[in-house]
């Protein structure tokens, strides 16, 4: 028998609670950036994922309204263990999600100097 956790519906809101609303398109602008922020504020998900290059803007953008996620290698990761590394710990001392290519992953632990 299900306990009554068991048999409770998921809300909409609490799915996208847990998603993150990305725009990692390489030639995205600003203004494309920008909607994609107000949407993920609006529709209450946990982080924006964007390139690298607009954290800095979208955060003063958003404020404390969103948790701004970037990627680090994205799509493939084929810069240098330590230049992945380097990418992460930035984004950590900004206390932001850094999301990993696998190729980076795999590089980092298969890396004994890391």
């Amino acid at each position: 028998m299900k306990t009554e956790a068991e048999n409770r519906e998921i809300t909409t809101a609490e799915i996208l609670s847990r998603c993150d609303h990305t725009l990692l398109a390489p030639d995205a602008t600003w203004d494309e950036i920008r909607e994609t922020l107000d949407d993920a504020v609006s529709y209450g998900t946990a982080s924006a994922c964007i390139p690298p290059c607009y954290v800095g803007r979208a955060k003063q953008y958003v404020g404390d309204r969103l948790r701004i996620c970037t990627v680090n290698g994205f799509p493939l990761g084929y810069a240098e263990t330590s230049v992945n590394m380097r990418r992460g710990r930035l984004c950590e001392a900004a206390q932001m999600r850094s999301t990993w290519s696998s190729t980076s992953v795999r590089s980092a632990t298969a890396d004994s100097t890391v």
